[in-house]
């Protein structure tokens, strides 16, 4: 046969060629379709992040500006301006830590009708103003009208400098209002974060405030800032109305740009503008593209080169017959390589290796008489071979081996030497059939030493965590008058892990008792310190202060003062003396699960005013009150006592548990109620802080 007629035979290597030609042909053009239509997509997606980025700075300043709004109206329900009494309002504006609380531009208090009755500036003593700046008295109208709570940008003499003012009405005895409370934001400061924002983000930022002028960024002559309702693709997230297109102008006349525009239309009206480079923005997209067209084009050129290469030599196949005997040559030498792999690999392990066939008896690779610490030849009756074992291991091994000889498969088993008990040998057995059973020997006592020491340290970590645990707790609650106080800890499960479940009772100076209750989120040292500057924290506001809520905003500028990035949920509950055969009871709740109201004649119900988390944002939290008769109770508690998986408890299924134990005593009822919400089997979900108070109050 010559070799033209060997080639007409393999004409399938030029059908290979063509095929692969056709198909990568197909891929390219497919490819294209993608990487264009992704580019698109990325064009998208770099003009929809403009307006990201304009509603998230929108976003941002309209959530500080609410949590100034809230702190202010907050302080301005103190007595002064309640009594409507200056002089008192001039003491308390000066006791407003305003720098602390980012108020810098100074705060002043206006009557109804727009007169000036105290100013205090952030820095200095109080000045002397004549008459308010028209702009002022104009936002003090419209605050007290109920329009708006966020000025424009305005100058006045009792501020410092070009501020923002943010206005509340302040009320009094009666509940109707007496005047209006204002705090100016310097604008300085407003265009520096605002101007830092921008470089973070690799962009320009604008900011105009409500009457359209611009606070921050340099803007061209005669330019207004449109509505970002009115632009097309605008759409809603909240009150923020937004959108964002390429080819336009920004405020400062540069032309080549992507614009995010987005006006918070609830509390501030103003407008957030980020600008970024057109160019800039779609290189990455360019960049992509061309990179996969390029990539494309050398696959297929690639492809088409080694399938004529290919389809060359399916061409000349016929002519190497040498190749294949080549292959299984080299076949068997890479099975002999592996052979000589698993005996090095054995070596290395120290592993030993041994057969049992039932008619032969056992052989022994020389590394097992290492492992079992014997000098002379090893004897091949199993009966004899079983005497080298410990004899309180040989009924397991013995059991070992003939589950595996009548049933197959494979086990394994850890027995000791006869020579030496100190010692732990591993044993393998695999069934090949016929009877024949093969296996593995080697020394395990390193590892099993190794385990032991891990168990006894596993055993003192866990001893330190529950010290820890227990020194966060106090180690007894006081005698209150007229109370009975009980309280639980549970720990999630026996691995025990320091938790952030706490609770306190705080007998205060002012014949009141402070009980508290918390849970801090996550685990471990940095959770336990979180929780004891929680407790100390609170114990200190008790003996300071008479509002349960007034505690917790302690705890919160705490919380924020130290930098953890932990937050946490907590109640804090006053009980006053007892009269009339009951308590005053005060609470208020931060982010924290409602407690549960017993009353010793009715159905249980939850109490107080939900709150915000502590720690975290500027809180809303509310002092809630109520009476207490004799005989009513109050239980408190962690999301460990309802979150359960068995299943959940809601609030309903809470309350109708409470109300099946309400017959028994405190001590009693704590116990029910922790063993009601426990799992039939395994560890809790978490941590499990309770408090049950009982009034007993006869005087």
């Amino acid at each position: 046969m010559d070799e033209s007629t060997t080639t007409r035979r393999l004409l399938p290597g030029t059908v290979v060629v063509l095929a692969v030609l056709v198909v990568s042909l197909l891929l390219a053009v497919a490819s294209a379709v993608v990487a264009t239509r992704t580019y698109d997509d990325a064009v998208a997606e770099e003009r929809a992040a403009s307006g990201r980025l304009a509603y998230e700075a929108a976003a941002s300043s309209a959530q500080y500006l609410r949590g100034r709004v809230d702190l202010l109206r907050t302080f301005g329900g103190r007595s002064g301006f309640v009594a409507g009494d200056p002089a008192r309002v001039l003491a308390q504006l000066g006791a407003l830590p305003t720098r602390e609380l980012f108020l810098d531009g100074g705060t002043a208090w206006y009557d109804t009708a727009g007169a000036l009755l105290a100013a205090r500036p952030a820095e200095g003593p109080p000045r002397e103003v004549a008459a308010p700046d028209p702009a002022v008295r104009e936002f003090v109208a419209q605050v007290l009208a109920g329009a708006h709570q966020v000025s424009a940008v305005v100058s006045s003499p009792e501020y410092d400098g070009e501020v923002v003012l943010l206005g509340v009405p302040t009320l009094d005895a009666a509940g109707g209002p007496n005047g209006v409370l204002t705090a100016g934001v310097r604008v300085e400061w407003l265009r520096e974060v605002a101007e830092r924002q921008g470089e973070l983000r690799g962009s320009t930022s604008f900011i105009f405030d409500r009457a359209g002028r611009v606070v921050v960024g340099s803007v061209e002559d005669g330019y207004q800032v449109p509505d970002p309702a009115t632009l097309p693709g605008a759409s809603r997230r909240g009150n923020i109305d937004l959108a964002a297109r390429g080819d336009d102008r920004d405020p400062s006349g540069t032309g080549d740009r992507l614009i995010g525009y987005a006006r918070d239309q609830g509390l501030t009206g103003w407008t957030s503008l980020e600008v970024r480079s057109e160019h800039a923005a779609y290189a990455d997209a360019r960049s992509s593209l061309q990179r996969t067209l390029l990539g494309v084009g050398s696959f297929v050129v690639a492809a088409v080169l080694g399938a004529f290469v290919a389809g060359r030599r399916l061409n000349r196949l016929a002519r190497r017959t040498r190749a294949a005997e080549e292959a299984t040559a080299l076949e068997r030498e890479r099975a002999e390589e592996e052979h000589r792999d698993l005996l090095l690999t054995l070596d290395a392990t120290q592993t030993g290796t041994w057969r049992w066939d039932p008619a032969a008896g056992i052989a022994w690779s020389p590394e097992v008489r290492r492992v079992l610490g014997i000098e002379q030849d090893l004897p091949a009756d199993p009966g004899a071979a079983t005497d080298l074992i410990h004899p309180e291991d040989r009924p397991l091994l013995a059991d070992v081996l003939g589950r595996v000889a009548a049933e197959g498969g494979a086990a394994d088993v850890e027995v000791r030497p006869q020579r030496d008990p100190s010692r732990w040998i591993w044993i393998r057995a695999s069934a090949v059939g016929g009877g024949r059973v093969v296996g593995l020997v080697r020394d395990v006592t390193e590892r099993r030493t190794a385990d032991e020491r891990l168990r006894s340290a596993s055993a003192r970590e866990r001893e330190i965590a529950w010290t820890l645990q227990q020194s966060l707790l106090p180690p007894s609650l006081p005698e209150l008058e007229g109370l009975t106080v009980v309280a639980r800890y549970r720990a999630a499960g026996p691995d025990v892990v320091v938790g952030g479940d706490f609770y306190d009772v705080v007998p205060a100076a002012d014949g009141t008792s402070s009980l508290v209750i918390g849970d801090v989120c996550g685990r471990g040292v940095e959770a336990a310190t979180v929780t004891s500057l929680a407790r100390h924290t609170l114990r200190a506001a008790a003996r300071h202060s008479a509002s349960p809520a007034t505690d917790l905003l302690w705890l919160h500028d705490a919380l924020v003062a130290s930098g953890m990035p932990l937050f946490l949920t907590a109640i804090a509950l006053r009980v006053a003396a007892p009269r009339g055969g009951g308590v005053d009871v005060a609470l208020a709740l931060g982010g924290h699960p409602q407690p549960v109201l017993l009353p010793v004649d009715g159905p249980p119900r939850s109490i107080g005013v939900p709150g915000t988390m502590l720690g975290f944002a500027a809180p809303r939290i509310t002092d809630a009150t109520l009476r207490l008769r004799s005989g009513d109770r109050v239980v408190l508690y962690t999301d460990g006592l309802t979150d359960t998986p068995h299943p959940r408890l809601d609030d309903e299924a809470l309350l109708a548990l409470v109300a099946t134990v309400r017959h028994l005593e405190p001590e009693e009822m704590a116990d029910a109620l922790l063993r009601a919400s426990s799992p039939p089997e395994g560890r809790m979900h978490d941590d499990t802080a309770l408090v049950v108070l009982r009034v007993d109050a006869t005087s």
